[in-house]
């Protein structure tokens, strides 16, 4: 089978998974909220502790003038009746749905295991890798053992007894532990399925898939890369010119614009720099550039010490949103020219709003240097 088939398959079994259970695992997730609400009754009317807690809770059912021992069967028979929700069976679904997803990951990360000889895919290697390493959640004994006291004020003898053979987990806080691993695998599920369409939509973005061959120099993904990586040498060279001959210094957003565009007429007949975002909270916004034929925008950014990480990633998080409207944005490529620094994390960054990816659009995002 071709790699470009591959592909299409790949996307496919990801399309028939978020067919057959985003929309349930959107409800599982609302269930799981209530779920939530009616076990923090019981940790707001906790009267006890984790060393001599006898499973107690006081004012429990109005009942203020007792105390009344609660275990872990109870208050869960509790919280199912008050919600109508049964957790038992939201877990065995989860488990199932698992399984799916499991199956899943592993037949892609076989199926495309060949990128990895190909330098052409750094950047989806990456990717790859960070899903051959892919954490389900958090497991709800790391929760509680978070939670856990380390240390005991008392009588020593009986401290040291005590933390030798261990305690009981209150039954409120190992139920709600429960509750927030299984809000997170629930997460994990839906995060897998933005990763890996975003990975397939990038590798299908870098393929010529008329006759699987590699696009290499003519790939505009490609071109446009080579173009932010060496953006800052460039500016740099151009600082000191042959008899101190004007040039153009990068102070600002409109100086990292000007040399971009002649840069991107290397590889580029038609770059468009005046073009105009659809209606979007009311208003139009003008986009940096657009090249229409290869149906790409291009964002550009420039920090400075008020704009920094925050700052940058709203920004960029409300152009995506205003690209996804765009009839001629398939792919967003935003640059953001950081000459001095000022993004602390430039490749969380990245792939945070690289994530922002769907079926619509493609987003890149460089941060140089």
């Amino acid at each position: 089978m071709k790699l470009s088939e591959q592909i299409i398959e790949l996307k496919l079994n990801i399309e028939r998974l978020e067919t057959t259970y985003l929309s349930r695992l959107n409800e599982i997730e609302k269930e799981l909220v209530e779920l939530t609400n009616q076990s923090n009754i019981f940790s707001e009317n906790w009267a006890g502790n984790w060393f001599k807690h006898s499973n107690v809770y006081k004012n429990f059912l109005n009942r203020s003038n007792e105390y009344i021992t609660i275990d872990y069967k109870k208050l869960f028979d509790y919280v199912a009746k008050k919600s109508n929700i049964d957790f038992k069976a939201i877990d065995e679904e989860i488990k199932e749905i698992f399984k799916e997803f499991i199956s899943n990951k592993e037949n892609l990360i076989v199926e495309l295991s060949i990128l990895k000889t190909n330098e052409q895919f750094s950047e989806q290697i990456k990717i790859l890798n960070k899903l051959e390493e892919y954490e389900w959640g958090f497991p709800a004994f790391k929760i509680i053992d978070s939670q856990k006291p380390k240390k005991f004020m008392g009588d020593y003898n009986t401290a040291q007894k005590i933390l030798a053979n261990g305690f009981d987990t209150p039954p409120h806080i190992a139920f709600s532990a429960n509750l927030i691993s299984s809000a997170s695998q629930i997460n994990s599920l839906k995060e897998y399925l933005k990763l890996s369409y975003r990975l397939l939509r990038e590798i299908e973005l870098l393929l010529n898939v008329e006759n699987d061959e590699f696009i290499g120099t003519e790939n505009p993904i490609l071109n446009i890369k080579k173009i932010f990586d060496n953006f800052h040498d460039i500016a740099r060279l151009l600082i000191n010119r042959h008899g101190n001959r004007e040039t153009i210094k990068i102070t600002d957003e409109y100086d990292v614009q000007d040399l971009l565009r002649s840069l991107l007429k290397i590889f580029f007949d038609d770059v468009r720099p005046e073009d105009y975002t659809p209606s979007y909270a009311g208003r139009n916004t003008r986009i940096d550039f657009l090249l229409k034929k290869e149906k790409i925008v291009i964002e550009v950014k420039k920090t400075r010490e008020t704009l920094k990480d925050k700052e940058i990633g709203d920004e960029l998080l409300q152009d995506i949103a205003r690209y996804r409207n765009h009839p001629d944005c398939n792919i967003l490529y935003c640059f953001v020219y950081d000459p001095q620094g000022h993004i602390v994390n430039p490749r969380g960054l990245e792939d945070d709003l690289c994530s922002e990816s769907n079926k619509k659009m493609a987003v890149y995002v460089n941060i140089r240097p």
